[in-house]
């Protein structure tokens, strides 16, 4: 894809947006992404392809709408770094809340918090006076270690993060 360099072009932000960007720009063109968003309000009729076109154009000439700055590989990986730890903590959350909850169901309560699930959950586990299911019993262990092993690679990820920073 070769165009003049005078060609200012315009593109809605979303996957390969970043790497188009770059590409175009090393090859001479200006290069403006619009958040999705912004292009959204933009847009009239169903969405296809000819009105999304018309909705860039018309976002670009917004001057309200500012760009989505063009960002370097190694941004971009710094950003999928912060992006897999945070959906990695929100699963390590839900994890210790599912766990939670079916240990209510059955009558057995907790405290909140990696300290109280570290340590209550396998107590429960092993204790045979508690009224829960064998069945239970196996599906919170395998919960536990999926749990666990998420708070490891939420470690890890931190630890990447900060000797990055």
């Amino acid at each position: 894809l070769k165009l003049p360099a005078t060609v200012t072009v315009l593109m809605e932000c979303g996957p390969g947006a970043q790497a188009w960007a770059r590409l175009l720009q090393t090859q001479g063109n200006p290069v403006r992404i619009l958040p999705a968003q912004r292009v959204a309000e933009h847009r009239s009729g169903a969405k296809n392809d000819r009105n999304d076109a018309h909705a860039i154009l018309r976002a670009g000439r917004d001057t309200s709408i500012a760009s989505i700055p063009i960002k370097s590989t190694t941004a971009l990986a710094i950003q999928a770094l912060h992006r897999v730890r945070r959906g990695n903590i929100k699963r390590h959350t839900a994890l210790g809340n599912q766990m939670r909850g079916l240990l209510l169901e059955h009558g057995v309560s907790m405290p909140q918090g990696d300290a109280a699930m570290s340590t209550h959950i396998p107590r429960a586990l092993e204790d045979a006076t508690l009224p829960l299911p064998d069945l239970l019993r196996e599906l919170l262990d395998e919960l536990l270690a999926d749990w666990l092993y998420l708070g490891e690679r939420i470690a890890v990820l931190s630890k990447r993060l900060e000797a990055t920073a």
